[in-house]
Formats: structure tokens, C-alpha cells, sequence
């Protein structure tokens, strides 16, 4: 095929380990140099491989693709201030996404992408709330919905990035940790959760989803996240105790927490996201460099 005939708006039907998937040219190609953007280049056009209604075929795991197509695709539209994130990826898919990533030689296009690692964040467990299609963000659709984010986190540092897509006509929200994974467990009153509230609150001792028995404190108003902000939390646990902290992107402001669960509510500790209606969260792993603006800066705020 020629190269004149080839034109980014083109609109390609693709055969994706047997699920119909459409995209452009452009999302394909945009990362220079890599096989995913030679492969719908000029040089491969008249030599793929097609299925019997004449569409590209691609003999890969549909979802590993549709989550790299999923992040090509945010990078078109990216916002220099909020860049696409990195794309979640449940983990017993993670080592053959990563082995897809580097096999279309975008290692450097998706950075920490293609190790395998399973530290990437999707959510599992979700009360009241509506998950994204590619499992990495969550809408509430209930009062006071809460979505718990997977993997667990063991002892060890942990960093997490999240970023607030959307809020609805109630702002309130709790972005935080917790070992409280069982909706049965609501009625007890123990220390279970720690994180945030916006709009000067933040919650030290939070048992979801049982609103009852929330311990808040008046904190700072500067405090205060909202829709289009970026928080990048820092976990550090050790055993039944650990520090919390949140940094806010859009102020640089930091705020710190101090964990103490009692020895009877031991779990595995998730990332959790509770929400009002109309709100949209989305969370991923963060990296050091992400930290590093916010390593020395004082905290503003804490228990």
C-alpha cells in the first residue's frame, strides 16, 4: 500500500484474539520507533494477517491489549498538568501485559509498564459503586458508596497516586487505607480505616461503610481536594502500625498520619475509596519520582 493512502484519521477494525476492536491509525502509531506503530506504518500495510471479514487480526489476549490501547488512547488527549496514568492491570494478567508491551516495544512509551510488577491498583470490591470498564476507576451510584483497590499491600513502603476525575453535587469523599474488607464487619466499632475527607476534614479512625461510627477532627482548610486534583499517598507499614501520608499536587501541601490497628482486626491493608454520588476516582502505583516534590516539605497537617 502506498503511503499517500495511509492517513491517521483512518479508522481500523481489528480482530483482537477473537473480540472486534475499532481505533484510528493515530492511537496506533503514536508511540515513534516502536513494532506497534511500524506494524500500522506504510512498511506492514499490505502484510498483516486478517480474519475472513478482511479485519487485522492480532493473535493476543484482547483485555492485555485493550489495556495498552486503553492508556494510547488517554495519551491523545493528555492534559500536560494530569498525564495519562498508568493503566491498571489485574494481577493474574500482569506478566503476559508486560511480556505484550515489550514484544510492541513500548517500554519507553509506558514507563514501568513492562516489568511485570504487581504493583498496579485495581479495585475488586465494590459497595455501591460502579467499576470503570478497565477495572482502574470507580463511580459512585449510591450515597456514601466504597470501593476497596487490589492488590494488598504487605509490610514495606508502598506509593499510590490518585487521581479525582469527577466530583458530584456532594463533595464528600474518603481517600484513605483500611483493613476493613468485609461489608459484615460494618457494625463493629474499631480503628480499622485511615485517610481523608476534603473541605477541611480529615477522617483519623474511619470504619466503612457504617457512617455511625466515623471519628472525624477539624483540620486546616487547607486541606481541600477536589475534581481535577491529583493526591500521591506514601504507605509504610509495619505489622499493626504505620504511617500515612498524602501529598496534594496542586497546593504541595503534606499531610501525615500515624496508623494504630487493634491486633484483633488484622487484614490485609487496601487502598479504599468511599464517594457520593456522580464522583469518579482513579488510582494507580506511583512512582519515587512522584514523591520526591513533596520529600521535603513539612507537613501541614496530621493526628
Amino acid at each position: 500500500m502506498d503511503a499517500s493512502e495511509l492517513h491517521e484519521n483512518d479508522i481500523l477494525e481489528l480482530n483482537v484474539g477473537g473480540k472486534l476492536v475499532s481505533t484510528t491509525r493515530e492511537t496506533l502509531t503514536q508511540a515513534t520507533g516502536s513494532m506497534l506503530a511500524a506494524w500500522f506504518g506504510p512498511v506492514w500495510a499490505d502484510h498483516h494477517k486478517r480474519d475472513q471479514q478482511g479485519r487485522i487480526f492480532l493473535n493476543c489476549d484482547p483485555y492485555c491489549f485493550g489495556r495498552i490501547l486503553s492508556f494510547l488512547r488517554c495519551k491523545l488527549i493528555e492534559d500536560p498538568d494530569h498525564p495519562a496514568m498508568p493503566p491498571a492491570v489485574q494481577p493474574d494478567s500482569q506478566a503476559e501485559f508486560a511480556a505484550l508491551v515489550r514484544y510492541f516495544g513500548l517500554q519507553d512509551f509506558m514507563p514501568n509498564c513492562a516489568a511485570g510488577s504487581s504493583a498496579e491498583y485495581f479495585f475488586d470490591k465494590v459497595l455501591y459503586m460502579q467499576l470503570a470498564e478497565d477495572w482502574s476507576a470507580v463511580t459512585a451510584i449510591n450515597q456514601h458508596g466504597y470501593a476497596l483497590a487490589h492488590p494488598s499491600m504487605a509490610n514495606g513502603e508502598h506509593l499510590i497516586k490518585c487521581h479525582i476525575e469527577k466530583v458530584g453535587r456532594n463533595p464528600w469523599m474518603f481517600l484513605g487505607v483500611t483493613r476493613q474488607t468485609y461489608a459484615q464487619e460494618a457494625l463493629e466499632d474499631c480503628a480499622t480505616s485511615f485517610g481523608w475527607t476534603p473541605l477541611g476534614q480529615h477522617a483519623a479512625k474511619e470504619y466503612m461503610p457504617s457512617a455511625r461510627t466515623m471519628h472525624l477532627r477539624r483540620s486546616s482548610r487547607q486541606t481541600y481536594w477536589g475534581e481535577g486534583h491529583t493526591l500521591v499517598f506514601k504507605i509504610v507499614v509495619d505489622g499493626e502500625q504505620g504511617f500515612l501520608s498524602m501529598g496534594c499536587v496542586h497546593s504541595g501541601h503534606v499531610f501525615e498520619l500515624q496508623m494504630q490497628f487493634h491486633e484483633t482486626t488484622y487484614r490485609p491493608l487496601v487502598f479504599a475509596v468511599g464517594a457520593a454520588p456522580g464522583t469518579s476516582v482513579r488510582i494507580a502505583a506511583a512512582s519515587w519520582q512522584d514523591w520526591t516534590q513533596f520529600a521535603l516539605r513539612p507537613v501541614v497537617g496530621g493526628l
